[in-house]
């Protein structure tokens, strides 16, 4: 999941907390790719001393900035398992 923005503080936030560290250990047990949106929206904005706000549409779902940097998470893992194979 994606983190949210400060529109969206308290138990939503909490919750969606404890439903990424779910979804983390799901797929490090099955071991399937993960890209932690989490976790590359906040070195992102972290980086360019903005919020996490600056990645996201409505304080929940990625903004064009955000999608590229999903895009490429997904074309890193694509061309690992390419080289690898």
């Amino acid at each position: 999941p994606n983190p949210l923005g400060k529109k969206y503080k308290g138990f939503h936030a909490r919750r969606l907390k404890c439903y990424k560290r779910t979804v983390c250990k799901l797929a490090k047990e099955k071991k399937v790719p993960l890209i932690d949106t989490w976790k590359l929206f906040t070195r992102y904005a972290r980086e360019r001393h903005e919020g996490i706000d600056a990645l996201l549409l409505d304080g929940e779902h990625p903004n064009d900035n955000g999608h590229e940097i999903i895009a490429h998470a997904v074309a890193a893992i694509i061309m690992s398992n390419l080289w690898a194979g």
